[in-house]
């Protein structure tokens, strides 16, 4: 009896999974999507957009955004850009946030850039996804 359980168990859980597409199973409806990430000459550049699928209580999305140098004790911050924010209803649509980011450095250092992609129910924190870009 339990093995016939078990099996039914199982095959109802490969359905499901089945069902529902990746990026939704895997992220509870919040992903993301790398549109570009590349070097050219010494120029770093990163595009990423944020998804919140329409059945989520996310209200909001919010990108934040740094570049960084290769030092020999690590990486430093060198420049911030401001916080990228879209508010809106949750109303059974999905909503999406898209921010792209250049930083040109020099033949001296490893440059590359940092998001931090997140997605809100007000004040609450409801996922959160950080990306490095190439080092260029």
């Amino acid at each position: 009896m339990r093995k016939r359980f078990a099996m039914l168990w199982v095959v109802a859980v490969l359905g499901v999974a089945l069902v529902l597409p990746a990026s939704v199973a895997a992220g509870g409806g919040y992903s993301y999507r790398t549109v570009y990430n590349y070097c050219s000459g010494n120029q770093v550049n990163l595009k990423m957009k944020n998804i919140a699928a329409g059945f989520t209580p996310a209200d909001r999305l919010t990108i934040d955004s740094w570049a960084q140098r290769k030092l020999s004790g690590g990486w430093q911050t060198v420049y911030t850009w401001n916080r990228v924010s879209y508010s809106f209803n949750p109303n059974g649509s999905k909503h999406t946030l898209t921010a792209w980011r250049s930083y040109n450095g020099n033949n001296f250092y490893y440059f590359r850039i940092l998001f931090r992609l997140r997605a809100w129910d007000g004040n609450r924190l409801l996922a959160s996804s950080s990306f490095k870009s190439v080092k260029c």
